[in-house]
Parts: C-alpha cells; sequence; structure tokens
C-alpha cells in the first residue's frame, strides 16, 4: 500500500461526484480500492462513512460469522439481533455490486463494449427485480416454516429429521422450502427447542425445589432424626403436596437434596438449641451452688461450722434448708463436696489465724490460761494490727483451741506428776523390799526408820505421812500374801497386785511382739504357703503398733517407715486378693471403678479390718474417689508424738488396697490425705488396666 501512495503514476483515480475534499479513492495494482486521506496521511480498505450512501450505512451495521460448525450468522451491531437468515439489505447490495474489473479499461475496443452493454441495462433491471421478489418469497417461506415447526407440537427436541419428513411430507409449509435449507431451518428449530426445554426444565427445577423446601419447613412431623422413607410417607398426606401435580414429578435426586438440606438445617438448630440449654443449665447449676455455698457462710456465721465440723453432724441443719434440695437436682460437684471443700478452707484460714494469734501472744508476752475470758482475749489480739482481719468466729475458735491446749497441758502436767509420785512410791517400795533382815508383818514402822533414812528413795519423798502410809501398805500386803492379819489397820496388796500385773502385761507384749514380726516376715515372703492360711485381723490390729514401733527403732527417718508400711501392705494385698474372691464367690465382674471402690468400702475392709468406709466421688471422671474411715482399728488408743508429725501410721492400708487391686490387673495410686488424729481418709486415683498379670509378691 505505501507503493500505492508514493506512485500515483501507477494507479488510475476514479472520480465520483460525493467525494470529500479529504478523501480519495484509489485502485490498487490488484484491482482492490483502497481510500487515502490527505489530512491524516492514512490509508484504508475500508469505505469511510462520509463517502458511504445511506444504503451503505445501513450494510455496515451487519456483521457476517461462522460457527465452530461452519455456519453462517449476522449480527447487528446497533440492535443486537443475531439471525441464521442473510440480511436483505446485505442480499440487494450484493447484487447491485458489479464485479470488480481485473483490468482498466486502456483501449477503443473495451470502451465500445462497455457502450455495448449499456443498452442492456434495461432488461437487466427487470431481471433483478424478480430476482429480488423470488428472493424474498423464498425469505418468507423459510421465515414461516421456522415459526410453524415452533409451534407444531409434533415438534419435540427428540424429533429426528427422517422421523419429521414423514410427519410433515403432506403440509405445505414444508415443501416450500428446498432440502438443504428445510434440514438447517430444522436443524436451527430443534435447538431452538432444546435450549427452552433446558430454561423450561431449569425454571421448573428451581420453583420444585423451593416450593418443596417450604413445605418442608412448614411440617413439624418432620425433624432432625426423620428419615427419607418417613418423610416420602408424611409428604404424601400433606394438602399442599398432593395438590401440586408439578411438584410431584419432581426429579428424586432433586428432592433427597432438597430433603438433606432441610435435614441439616433442622440439625443444625437442634443442635444450638442444645447447646443453649447445654449453657442454660450449666448457668443454673452455678448459680445453685453459690447459694448452696452461701448458706455454708450463713452456718459459718452462726458459729454453726467450724473447721472441725462433719457432714454427719451438721446433716439434719444443711438438709433441711431448700437450697440443700436445690443441690439435689444439680450434676458435677455434690452438697458434700462443697462442704469438705468449705470445711476445707476453713481449716486453712484457721491455721493461718493461729500463727498471727500466737505471734501476738508472743510479742505481748501473754501466756494463756483457761480462766482468761473470751472477751479480754479478743481485746489482746484486736489492740494488734493483724489481728483486726480476723473474724470473730475464727478468732473464737482459735480462743476454744489455745484454751483446750492449756487445759491439755495442765492435764499433762498432772499426768507426769502422776507418774512421778508413782515412780517414787515405787522406789519405796523396793526399798522395804530390800532391807536385810526382811520386814515381817509384825516390823513396827519406827523399827525400820533408822534403817532407811538416809538412802535416796527416802529422802525423795518429802511427806512423812505419805512414807508411813506406803509401809502400812506394804505390811498389808505382806500380811495378805501370808494369809494372815495382824494389825488392826487393813493392810492393802493393791500395789503389789498392780506390779505383778504390769509385769505379765510386759512379758505378754514381748510375746506378741515376737510372734507378730514372724507373721509380718512370712507375709513379705515371696511363695504364698500352699494352706493359704490368712492372718488374723484381729491378733493383726493388736499387734500392728508394736511392727510400727520397732520399724521407727530400726529405720532412720519416718519417710522410710512410711515406705516400709506401703510396701508391707502391697505384699499382703498380693494375697488377701485371692483370699477377699474365695470368701465372696458371689461377687461379680465389676463394670467401672466406682463398683470396685464400693467393693472395698463396704466389703474388703469389712472383712479384714471390720469397718466399713465411705465411698465418695472426687471430679466427674469417675476414675478417682476418697475412702474416709471414720473409725480406724489401727489408729484407736494412739498418739502420735509430735516428731513424727511426717509418720503416716495408717500407710499400710493404701499398700494393701493397691496390692490388692494391681492383683486384679488394676493400677492405681493410693495416698493417705488424713490420719491421727482426724479420721482416716484415703484417695485412690485410678490409672490403667494391666493386660499382663503381674506375679504374686513381686514388688515395685
Amino acid at each position: 500500500m505505501a507503493k500505492a501512495e508514493n506512485n500515483d503514476s501507477d494507479v488510475k483515480p476514479s472520480s465520483s461526484n460525493e467525494a470529500s475534499s479529504i478523501w480519495s479513492q484509489h485502485v490498487a495494482d490488484n484491482g482492490r480500492i483502497y481510500f487515502y486521506n490527505k489530512v491524516t496521511k492514512v490509508s484504508s480498505w475500508t469505505k469511510p462513512d462520509e463517502l458511504k450512501t445511506s444504503e451503505e450505512k445501513e450494510k455496515s451495521v451487519w456483521r457476517e460469522y461462522k460457527t465452530p460448525e461452519g455456519k453462517t450468522y449476522y449480527y447487528n451491531t446497533v440492535t443486537k439481533i443475531t439471525t441464521w437468515t442473510k440480511p436483505e439489505i446485505l442480499i440487494e447490495v450484493k447484487d447491485e455490486k458489479p464485479e470488480p474489473s481485473q483490468n482498466t479499461p486502456n483501449s477503443e475496443i473495451e470502451k465500445a463494449m462497455e457502450a455495448t452493454l449499456m443498452a442492456f441495462d434495461g432488461k437487466s433491471e427487470d431481471k433483478k427485480k424478480i430476482k429480488h421478489e423470488r428472493r424474498t418469497a423464498i425469505k418468507k417461506a423459510k421465515e414461516n416454516l421456522e415459526e410453524w415447526l415452533m409451534s407444531n407440537v409434533r415438534m419435540k427436541p427428540t424429533l429426528r429429521y427422517h422421523k419429521a419428513e414423514k410427519y410433515f411430507a403432506d403440509e405445505h409449509l414444508w415443501r416450500a422450502v428446498s432440502d438443504v435449507e428445510r434440514r438447517e431451518i430444522f436443524d436451527d428449530v430443534k435447538k431452538a427447542i432444546i435450549k427452552l426445554d433446558a430454561e423450561q426444565k431449569k425454571v421448573t427445577k428451581e420453583r420444585n425445589i423451593k416450593t418443596l423446601g417450604d413445605i418442608l419447613e412448614g411440617m413439624d412431623a418432620i425433624d432432625h432424626t426423620t428419615t427419607w422413607a418417613q418423610a416420602q410417607r408424611i409428604l404424601i398426606e400433606n394438602p399442599d403436596f398432593a395438590r401440586d401435580t408439578i411438584l410431584q414429578g419432581m426429579d428424586k435426586e432433586d428432592a433427597l437434596i432438597v430433603f438433606q438440606n432441610h435435614i441439616k438445617s433442622a440439625e443444625g438448630h437442634y443442635l444450638k438449641e442444645k447447646q443453649n440449654e447445654a449453657l442454660r443449665i450449666k448457668r443454673s447449676e452455678r448459680k445453685t451452688r453459690e447459694q448452696f455455698i452461701q448458706f455454708l457462710s450463713e452456718l459459718f456465721e452462726r458459729g454453726l461450722i467450724t473447721p472441725t465440723s462433719t457432714w454427719a453432724s451438721l446433716y439434719p441443719t444443711i438438709s433441711a434448708d431448700r437450697r440443700f434440695e436445690n443441690m439435689l437436682l444439680t450434676t458435677g460437684s455434690t452438697s458434700l463436696d462443697l462442704f469438705k471443700f468449705y470445711v476445707e478452707d476453713l481449716k486453712n484460714q484457721f491455721y493461718t489465724d493461729k500463727k498471727i494469734v500466737k505471734e501476738i501472744l508472743v510479742q505481748k508476752e501473754i501466756v494463756l490460761k483457761d480462766s482468761v475470758a473470751f472477751d479480754h482475749f479478743q481485746q489482746w489480739i484486736r489492740e494488734h494490727p493483724k489481728g483486726k482481719k480476723i473474724s470473730t468466729n475464727s478468732l473464737k475458735f482459735c480462743y476454744y483451741s489455745l484454751c483446750d491446749k492449756a487445759i491439755e497441758k495442765v492435764k499433762e502436767s498432772e499426768r507426769e506428776m502422776d507418774k512421778k509420785k508413782k515412780k517414787l512410791e515405787e522406789s519405796f517400795i523396793n526399798l522395804l523390799q530390800s532391807i536385810t533382815p526382811p520386814i515381817e508383818p509384825e516390823t513396827e514402822w519406827e523399827q525400820i526408820l533408822e534403817l532407811i533414812k538416809d538412802e535416796e528413795p527416802y529422802k525423795a519423798i518429802e511427806d512423812d505421812q505419805l512414807k508411813e502410809q506406803l509401809f502400812n501398805f506394804y505390811i498389808r500386803s505382806i500380811q495378805e500374801a501370808c494369809g494372815h492379819f495382824h494389825g488392826p489397820t487393813k493392810a492393802n496388796s493393791t500395789t503389789t497386785s498392780s506390779s505383778k500385773k504390769k509385769k505379765e502385761k510386759k512379758k505378754k507384749k514381748r510375746k506378741s511382739e515376737e510372734y507378730q514380726r514372724k507373721v509380718m516376715a512370712k507375709s513379705t515372703k515371696q511363695q504364698q504357703p500352699s494352706d493359704s492360711k490368712m492372718v488374723s485381723s484381729e491378733l493383726f490390729i493388736l499387734t500392728y503398733g508394736a511392727l510400727v514401733n520397732d520399724l521407727i527403732s530400726d529405720l532412720e527417718s519416718p519417710e522410710e517407715v512410711n515406705r516400709q508400711l506401703d510396701k508391707i501392705g502391697y505384699n499382703m494385698g498380693l494375697r488377701l486378693a485371692d483370699d477377699f474372691l474365695s470368701k465372696n464367690p458371689r461377687i461379680g465382674r465389676c463394670s467401672d471403678f466406682r463398683q470396685v471402690m464400693e467393693l472395698i468400702s463396704k466389703n474388703g475392709l469389712k472383712t479384714y479390718l471390720g469397718v466399713i468406709a465411705q465411698s465418695n466421688q472426687i471430679g466427674n471422671a469417675g476414675d478417682e474417689f476418697s475412702l474416709i474411715i471414720d473409725q480406724n482399728p489401727l489408729t484407736e488408743f494412739v498418739e502420735k508424738p509430735v516428731e513424727f508429725k511426717d509418720l503416716c501410721y495408717s500407710q499400710v492400708i493404701c499398700g494393701c488396697i493397691r496390692g490388692a487391686l494391681e492383683a486384679m490387673h488394676m493400677e492405681v495410686q493410693v495416698t493417705l490425705v488424713a490420719d491421727l488424729p482426724d479420721p482416716t481418709e484415703l484417695r485412690i486415683k485410678f490409672h490403667r488396666i494391666l493386660h499382663e498379670s503381674i506375679p504374686a509378691g513381686d514388688e515395685l
């Protein structure tokens, strides 16, 4: 094209009355027409709008395209209309458009031929008119056939062309179009019907989905637990569903999807309601526990609950209150658990307050006596800054505790004085027994006075009257021993007989201790005797104190004594498991750890210690319990010295329970929570099931 622009001599400019002064028309070497803009110096193959006629402008709005199958269709850029039929304007322009000449007429002969052809223009115009009318009729026939097929009931998306020829062979509109064009129109109509059918199905599907969803939403009989089979039976009885014939023809898969979505939504609502209900119950139970704790605080303010209070003693008072009844309807921590926690807090607070009170008394150099009134005691404590923070009830309990301790000290001092006095009396009696020659029943006090006045036992007793009474006491014992009565005063042989009883008691104690050591040595052996005779529980209880005493003497620390007691109990428990099962053949298999604890508390301890323990669950997991033995036979008449505060006196029970449960393939942890002087409390924590049995007698 550049060559055509630079060499105007190679092309012949054509004249046009409508040409603009800006644009000029030229013909390239190949005969193709192009246009040149004199202002912008731009060439274009497309005819500018300034040079187009009205018909050409109308033609320019149509664009010709082809489908992937090669079929031609036309698109109007102004009206946005697409059609398979070629627009009439394009047909007329094509007919009127002259065939481009390959060569420009450059001879007289060609000019003459052109003039000759012009003579036939009149006839050409008639032919064009006839041709145009024929084309118009063909186009009309095509349009009529297309409309007729679109409205024909036999025209289905599945209808094939060869069957359509049979159905429509006698129809005038069908025969009015050629076979090729008829096939094209049939295919186009079929595609349009398929498209309309798909759109109709889509609309129907959306309508059915919405309608079925609304029906399911309004049916209370269908919830999150309803199955598809049940829902179908319920839908059949629904009047809305029965009246809707279109909905009854709904695709089963679509209906199932709608049902599944409805069930998922119902499940979501159900779970949300369940969570809200659980949260409501949780809040209600929390308020109930808070009210019960407030009730315990009221009892504390009234002085009914103290750090040493027990559940059994306060149960009549607590059970009569409405807040206790409300606790019975809750889950989790029970009223007993809250009571124990509350009392435990009181104990901790009491120990703290008692320590502060002692410090204040030491600073003030006050020795508390039982004769001191509480008002004076309270005044002393309140004068100190730390004492102002202590509550009145706690201060009162500290007062009673310290007074009891002071009274106990006085009693202990009296007992020590009595022991010292008895020791002096025994020494004096022994002195009388050692006199040579021996004292006879007829001997007088003045006769032996010179013999013993320089002896230490005589000097140790300051009361002369008591010395003479002891002498008369001794004479009376001699007289009763020989069966004679030699004086007006009745002698008493209580001292001598009591001494003999003490000696016999010590002798029996030594024998029982030796026997107990033999029994415990047998119980710790690795092999069990063939006759499987168990140690008598009564004998074990009687000799247990001597066992603990021997361990304290032999071992260095209370911690080692605790370990040894646990070890002894563990080995005993391994053997007691089989013995217990043989004595109780009706006991079946336990389904959970709670039943195991009930069995131990009510049957096991009763069999071997003669007591029943109270079993309480700790937490909600069901794997931790506490056993409370209110009257432990091992700790009766036992006082633990202060220097042995770390001694776990009843640790043998912990080891015994651990060994017995391990023999039954259960690994547990047993801890002694409370012992002397409080009731014995054990805490048992379940760990796991032992799938392989441990040989009897093996130690941890």
